[in-house]
Formats: structure tokens, sequence, C-alpha cells
């Protein structure tokens, strides 16, 4: 019998190659995808792409509101004094701590949350796409804390959710564009971008630090990123 899961999906690159390697690699099921809505930034780019990634697999989603998740760069929220960086270099994403956009505690909130739909839904798992590149700069995505928060539901749901699955948690994000071609994930549908442009669709900005980080890792792998591009910070070009 196939595990079955319930996925937070972003939209993202990471969050659609974990749902490919769970379904490909580990002969899993994913029943329903949650996507959460916690005024980020970029939130009508990535709940769209979101809803094209769980199309094209045909995986059930519902969007989720969160209460305000304050003092982050990623958030519009007046309190916050942080203001999204760009044009930082691979290098100094690496080694600049505690990173501008993360939201305080989000993934302790995600994973409870959606620990409630999947034993809502007789679910055991929850999938993410959490990986070892997200480690330095946001606490809440490595495994220490994901193993913590797997025993608190395991505890508070009586046993019915069980896990955390998290495949790409040792990968680095050049690992995942390699496994994202291989598995044939709809890559021209995801986004990463914090700063999304529209221009009679959405460009990614190429400034911000998560287009960077998603830049570097396909010219890394050595391979061409399909989404569209206002400029590449990596190679200091318009476009892509």
């Amino acid at each position: 019998m196939k595990e079955k899961m319930v996925a937070i999906l972003s939209g993202g690159l990471d969050s659609s190659t974990a749902v490919a390697v769970a379904r490909s690699r580990q002969g899993c099921e994913i029943v329903f995808g949650v996507f959460y809505q916690y005024k980020q930034t970029h939130a009508l780019a990535e709940m769209t792409a979101a809803y094209n990634v769980a199309r094209h697999w045909g995986i059930p989603i519902q969007t989720y509101v969160l209460p305000d998740l304050v003092g982050s760069a990623l958030t519009l929220s007046s309190t916050s004094q942080l203001r999204l960086p760009f044009d930082r270099t691979p290098e100094e994403i690496a080694e600049g701590g505690m990173a501008p956009t993360y939201v305080p505690n989000r993934n302790a909130i995600m994973t409870a949350h959606a620990a409630a739909v999947a034993y809502s839904l007789g679910v055991g798992t929850i999938l993410g796409g959490w990986h070892a590149e997200d480690t330095p700069g946001y606490p809440d995505c490595t495994d220490g804390f994901l193993d913590a928060m797997e025993k608190a539901i395991r505890i508070g749901t009586g046993g019915k959710v069980r896990r955390i699955m998290r495949p790409l948690i040792d990968n680095s994000k050049a690992d995942i564009v390699r496994e994202a071609f291989e598995l044939k994930v709809p890559i021209e549908l995801t986004w990463s971008c914090y700063n999304p442009i529209f221009k009679g669709g959405y460009l990614a900005c190429g400034r911000c630090d998560s287009c960077v980080i998603r830049l570097n890792a396909f010219k890394l792998a050595g391979m061409e990123d399909p989404i569209p591009y206002a400029f590449n910070a990596i190679t200091g070009m318009e476009g892509q």
C-alpha cells in the first residue's frame, strides 16, 4: 500500500521536487496539498505557481490564510523595519547569518496546521521541500527542528500523524535542480522570486536572494532555468 501524505506546497522548485521524489522514488501518494498565505510579498505569484503545479499532478489543493506573521522582510507588515535585500552574491547570502527573509516560527505554524489537515483526512505523513542550503539562515528548516516538530505532532495527534517527510534535507540547491530535471518536474510552472515584476505576466526580478540562489543553482547544475527573468544577478545581464 502506498504511503499517503499531505504536501506543503509553496509553488517553488523545492516543494515541487519533493513531491516528485516522494511519488517517483518512494512510491508515495500525495492526497492533498496545502498552500499558506501570510502576507508574503510574492503571495499571488507564489499561489498561482502552487496551484499550477498541483493541477499538473492532479493534487487537490487549498489555501489557508495564517495570522499576520510579522518581523520579516518577506511580509507586508508595518511593524517590520527590515527590507528585502538585493544583489547579494551567493557567498554573502550563505555567510549572512539569520536571513532577513526569515519569517518567525513560520514552519512550526505551517507543520502544525498541516498535521491538523492530515489528521482530518486520516493521513499519517506531511511532506515538505526543506533542504540543506536553507539551514544557515532559517533555523526552522533544520533537521533538528523538524525532528522536534515531528515528535510533538506525533504526541499531539495520538500517533495518527507520525512523520514529517523531507526527502531533500541533505541536498544542495544544485542537487535539487538536477533531481527536478531527472524527474520531469514542471519547472516552468514553479516560482521562487520574492519581488515579482508584472509585465503582461510575471517576471522574476533576478536580484532578490531567492532569485540569486536559484539562478546560481541552475548555473552549478549546468542547466537553464525556463522561467522568465527581468535581470540575472549571476551574469549581470538583462533578462535570462
